[in-house]
């Protein structure tokens, strides 16, 4: 009982060092609000680098392009300064992504990876609405 009380109170001693030398494990976390009325039906996975992680996952909804796409007007554009980028796409300029089919390829990237980088993409499959969303989020700096 004594030897695992201590390898307890070693874990916490550590723990306590590495989060006051700024060394801590959090991962970044998606960012940006996902559609409210729709589903996660997939995800290319995740690409984690050193510089941070690029989440790359599929929602589906049976409301309509429209009513999605003005909630990502209002979220993306007039919440965080994205544009619109053509029909249904929205995007804050720092992600290369090829839309040609709406698949994740492994070459998607921000262009500056220091900084965060999002795409999305709103179309018609299936009689249903397809929300494609690439977001890169950047780790913290170091202090």
């Amino acid at each position: 009982m004594h030897t695992v009380v201590k390898a307890l109170a070693l874990v916490a001693l550590l723990s306590g060092a590495l989060l006051a030398a700024g060394c801590s494990s959090k991962k970044p976390q998606l960012d940006i609000e996902l559609y409210p009325g729709g589903t996660i039906r997939g995800s290319d996975g995740n690409l984690e680098s050193v510089e941070g992680t690029l989440f790359r996952l599929k929602q589906v909804t049976t409301d309509s392009e429209k009513t999605v796409s003005a909630f990502f007007q209002k979220q993306l554009v007039e919440g965080k300064g994205w544009t619109a980028a053509g029909e249904n796409r929205f995007t804050d300029g720092n992600m290369k992504v090829d839309l040609t089919y709406y698949e994740s390829r492994d070459s998607d990237a921000p262009e500056d990876p220091t900084k965060p980088g999002g795409l999305v993409g709103i179309y018609t499959s299936n009689n249903n609405t397809n929300i494609k969303i690439w977001r890169y989020v950047p780790k913290p700096a170091k202090k």
